[in-house]
């Protein structure tokens, strides 16, 4: 349950400061910039921001989709 996991940690850290914005509505590429920002401004661990990378850009992460069997 990746996607659970990763929503419940992204509600919680990125929603502290801000409304939590739908993974749609930034670009899947731009992802990968805001969470190299957010992981310094809301001090996650590498764990952290891999987990939430997981929910934001699950076409992206290769192992997440090979779970899912894309």
């Amino acid at each position: 349950m990746p996607e659970r996991e990763g929503i419940v940690l992204y509600r919680k850290k990125c929603g502290a400061c801000h409304r939590p914005y739908a993974p749609s509505e930034i670009k899947p590429r731009e992802w990968e910039k805001t969470l190299t920002e957010m992981k310094l401004r809301a001090k996650l661990t590498d764990d952290e921001i891999a987990t939430i990378r997981r929910y934001v850009e699950p076409d992206l992460v290769p192992s997440h989709a090979a779970s899912f069997g894309r």
